[in-house]
């Protein structure tokens, strides 16, 4: 990882025993790291970050859990792929089936912020018999977020950040202090910085320009919105000073989880939750956590 401002934080998780559990999925290698011993809990990381983003994570719950932070592809040090379509939501999801294939775990809970976030909700959608439960952590609810961002103006103004991102072309400028310029944490946002500036971003960006629509807008939704109902137990951890997406597509959760969800709001807390508010959010988690036959109460 970048030396140059290494966050003083990351010291937290120095003194636990961190285990390599690296995998090949086709011809694309993803790094993972493991934590502490018990039942499997998995973080998958967004943009721009990398694994080490749940550093206050992995040092609360890697007490009585394993944790597994893989880094996703695009993000150095795993491969990054050079075609678009190699970031697709299906070959994304691949990769967390490799995972827990490789881990040989038939099912885990799953946590994911952003990006990490998204992979996590389709993968639920293909594989629900896999997730035990489904964490999200600022990350859109994606059906409902997809027609907002097709209709609602606020919303529109809020993605135009992401026309940059699909015009960018390796050999750019990368503008890294703008891309980092929403993390609050001083010492994250100049060690993502370093990261940044280390790394090629073109896998990192391929994820919005092959997933993420843009300009112009106002398609209608689908007919059938039943392939995007979720049939996995889930919590929504939600900072409400997010300057990414608008709260209103979680107008009508009811709507789209089957089985029980649990949606809290955390105010003072932007899109980085999981680093604004790390006391409430392992709090929620491990409350959550608790409801599931081998949880652990706080």
């Amino acid at each position: 990882m970048p030396g140059d401002h290494e966050p003083s934080a990351l010291l937290s998780i120095s003194e636990f025993n961190c285990i390599d559990a690296s995998f090949i999925n086709g011809d694309v290698m993803i790094h993972c790291e493991s934590y502490g011993a018990g039942e499997p809990l998995i973080f998958l990381h967004g943009f721009p970050d990398n694994s080490f983003t749940y550093h206050k994570q992995i040092a609360e719950f890697s007490k009585d859990y394993k944790v597994y932070v893989p880094t996703m592809r695009g993000y150095p040090p795993s491969s990054v792929p050079r075609d678009v379509d190699r970031y697709s939501l299906s070959e994304l999801v691949s990769d967390i089936v490799e995972l827990l294939d490789h881990l040989q775990v038939s099912a885990a809970h799953v946590i994911g912020h952003d990006w990490g976030g998204v992979i996590l909700q389709a993968f639920a959608l293909y594989h629900p018999e896999r997730v035990k439960s489904l964490v999200l952590l600022n990350s859109p609810v994606l059906q409902p977020f997809l027609i907002l961002l097709q209709a609602d103006g606020e919303q529109q103004k809020l993605a135009r950040y992401t026309q940059a991102y699909h015009r960018y072309q390796p050999g750019d400028p990368k503008d890294e202090e703008h891309i980092v310029r929403h993390i609050r944490d001083p010492e994250w946002r100049e060690y993502i910085g370093d990261y940044l500036r280390a790394s090629p971003i073109e896998g990192m960006l391929s994820y919005y320009k092959k997933n993420y629509p843009g300009p112009p807008y106002g398609n209608p939704p689908p007919d059938d919105s039943s392939s995007f109902i979720y049939k996995v137990p889930t919590l929504i951890l939600w900072g409400l000073d997010d300057p990414y997406f608008s709260i209103k597509h979680l107008s009508a959760l009811w709507e789209w989880f089957e089985p029980s969800y649990r949606f809290v709001s955390i105010p003072d807390a932007g899109h980085w939750v999981h680093q604004d508010a790390p006391q409430k959010v392992n709090y929620e988690i491990r409350s959550w956590l608790a409801g599931f036959t081998g949880g652990h109460a706080a």
